[in-house]
């Protein structure tokens, strides 16, 4: 059995001024928690609340089979145009066990004028006849929870700022100057009770729902709805955290990692089967496709070793993404449903981008 491990609480309710004390401790132990386990607690998010938040996922998976299939993306379902945002199933046999509903910046589709880009398409929220006031009130506030979740995600972003001495704005264009490809999704685990791959099954007897993985890009922010399950590898051994209902869990992504020249962990972590439906709701918060990745925390963050001499090369955030989303059951199918512009835009040469933390491994995500 997994020990327990206690992480940092943060509250980003305190003031934001540079002469109060309250806020710059906030702010240290920010940098202290991205600096040891790569993961905190949050608290004080505006007008944020877990119980619409729970409402809406146990809505959405309510739903009859036929009315989710609709909203699937093409690599689920091949009569739908849409590629990356929806809906899609849980995987018999494959080493990860989920649902799941994800969703787009509200601004995509409208933005995305030639619909050339699968990655700013439009999400496709349901639309039943017989229970339109119900899909009104889904997307609605699926919407509302997205904003106060992107608001925890720029404050904890601002506070990085502030720690290293750099104007609170360091990190803003990279997720406002154009439309950013955060992803708000919920899941649902069910209770895995056949076609359980052996490599699932622990020798405690442990059963994985998510396997070991590193999250993506730069911040995520995880609702739990106080369920356990979720368990970190802290210098190889496997510890939980306990529930911890009203309160958000934050964890660092591959990207942000990279830019703090490993200051910042991307710790590796997972699911457990609780023995009964698990819910989760994590927000993805990644800046916009083109956005230059190459530059990092503020320097006065950084061992002098690790200060680069200079980051004049372009590289732009997509070639990151799309290089790793491949190993998620969810998105295998994605780059073939690419344009060819955009394989040759991000993918078809070298960008000095290294592999994610799996392919460099050789480790199996979702794999059957």
């Amino acid at each position: 059995m997994s020990d327990n491990i206690e992480l940092c609480v943060i509250d980003i309710s305190k003031k934001r001024n540079s002469e109060d004390k309250d806020w710059r401790q906030e702010c240290e132990n920010l940098i202290q928690a991205f600096s040891t386990l790569g993961f905190c607690l949050v608290r004080g998010a505006e007008n944020y609340s877990p119980d619409l938040a729970l409402s809406l996922a146990k809505w959405f998976f309510a739903l009859e089979e036929e009315q989710k299939f609709k909203l699937a993306t093409k690599g689920f379902n091949r009569s739908n145009k849409n590629v990356y945002r929806g809906y899609f199933p849980v995987q018999p046999g494959h080493l990860s066990c989920k649902e799941g509903f994800e969703a787009g910046h509200p601004k995509q589709g409208s933005e995305n004028k030639n619909n050339d880009n699968p990655l700013l398409e439009e999400t496709p929220f349901p639309n039943i006849q017989g229970m339109e006031s119900e899909c009104v009130w889904f997307k609605e506030e699926y919407d509302k929870v997205r904003t106060s979740l992107n608001y925890v995600a720029d404050t904890l972003m601002e506070m990085i700022a502030f720690a290293g001495g750099a104007p609170t704005d360091y990190f803003y264009e990279m997720f406002h100057a154009d439309t950013p490809l955060s992803t708000h999704r919920i899941i649902r685990y069910p209770v895995r009770t056949q076609e359980i791959p052996a490599a699932a099954i622990l020798p405690g007897g442990g059963i994985i729902s998510t396997g070991a993985h590193a999250d993506s890009g730069f911040l995520t922010i995880l609702e739990t709805f106080g369920q356990p399950g979720l368990e970190l590898q802290i210098d190889g051994e496997w510890r939980n955290i306990l529930p911890c209902p009203g309160l958000l869990v934050v964890n660092i992504g591959e990207q942000l990692a990279r830019m703090s020249r490993g200051r910042f962990k991307a710790t590796i972590h997972r699911v457990m089967d609780i023995g009964r439906d698990r819910y989760s709701m994590p927000f993805f918060y990644e800046p916009y496709c083109d956005s230059n990745i190459n530059f990092t925390i503020p320097k006065s963050l950084l061992l002098k070793k690790d200060i680069p001499e200079n980051e004049e090369e372009y590289k732009p955030f997509a070639s990151f993404l799309l290089k790793k989303l491949g190993i998620y059951a969810e998105y295998a199918d994605l780059t073939a449903n690419l344009p060819a512009w955009m394989l040759d835009k991000y993918l078809s040469h070298d960008n000095g981008i290294p592999e994610c933390w799996a392919k460099q491994k050789g480790e199996v995500i979702d794999g059957n």
